[in-house]
């Protein structure tokens, strides 16, 4: 039994090679020409009503592979058609495929994993207490990442909070400057440990401006004033007496003496143990 368009088949030797052209017939009972353009399984396929079509299909691909390779024939006409319309909107920003692809790489798939905020929290005191870090600074970055800044992000995966989320965050609150930028130094090493970690690929808190703190000139008491400070503390039951001669002439610094308690002096040796 004859194809349907036999009668349109030329003869042409071409047709069993690179892309195989040869007559079919679908399903519903309708024939075609086909025109195989598949490389090891990959590339496409293309039915035409008549020999001719496909024979002429068959040649520009022929044409195609000769001027640019194999590869470039075994891709679906879709992809090469997004392709195309992606290159020329990132050409409008100065950009290339490469760009576009090693951006989503690093801000959708981080290198390390995925991890929330609370996570990673627990990551950098684990680590900073590995390193040896004072448990007084443990707790207080506990208290600061963990319930300050976990209380707003806690939940969110570190890789997708940016600059500007943190920075309306931190410029709505309430905090003395001097608050904001100790909150601004912990926040910025918390994602510089998720950077080192592979967690994120740069830290958004380096983009923010950073807070300004006048400091003013530390107090300078006269011989005449330390004595009258003494001699005021230790009127009475003189409680306050050993924290503010140890601050006075130790040089201790006031959360330095909140934690000092009798068993961190040693009269004997005259030393004492912060």
């Amino acid at each position: 039994m004859k194809h349907p368009n036999s009668t349109d088949r030329k003869p042409n030797k071409k047709r069993n090679t690179w892309p195989r052209v040869r007559a079919v017939t679908h399903k519903n009972g309708t024939a075609a020409w086909l025109v195989d353009a598949r490389i090891a399984g990959k590339g496409e396929r293309f039915f035409y009503p008549t020999a001719t079509e496909a024979d002429t299909k068959a040649d520009a691909l022929r044409i195609a592979r000769k001027n640019t390779g194999s590869e470039s024939v075994t891709i679906p006409a879709k992809l090469r058609e997004d392709a195309v319309d992606a290159e020329r909107q990132l050409a409008s920003v100065g950009a290339t495929l490469a760009d576009a692809v090693a951006y989503y790489l690093a801000h959708a798939k981080p290198a390390g994993g995925e991890r929330t905020v609370h996570q990673t929290v627990t990551e950098f005191l684990a680590a900073k207490r590995n390193a040896g870090r004072k448990e007084n600074y443990l707790s207080v970055q506990g208290y600061v990442l963990g319930n300050v800044f976990g209380g707003e992000f806690g939940e969110r995966k570190i890789h997708e909070i940016t600059a500007p989320e943190i920075d309306a965050w931190m410029t709505g609150k309430p905090w003395a400057m001097r608050t904001r930028l100790n909150y601004f130094q912990d926040i910025r090493n918390l994602f510089g440990f998720a950077v080192r970690r592979g967690y994120r690929p740069t830290n958004p808190v380096g983009q923010i401006e950073k807070p300004t703190v006048t400091e003013t000139s530390p107090g300078v008491l006269t011989i005449a004033q330390t004595s009258a400070l003494l001699n005021v503390c230790g009127e009475g039951a003189a409680e306050m007496l050993p924290a503010v001669a140890i601050g006075l002439f130790a040089g201790l610094r006031t959360e330095e003496l909140d934690g000092l308690d009798w068993r961190h002096v040693d009269l004997r040796e005259n030393n004492i143990h912060v």
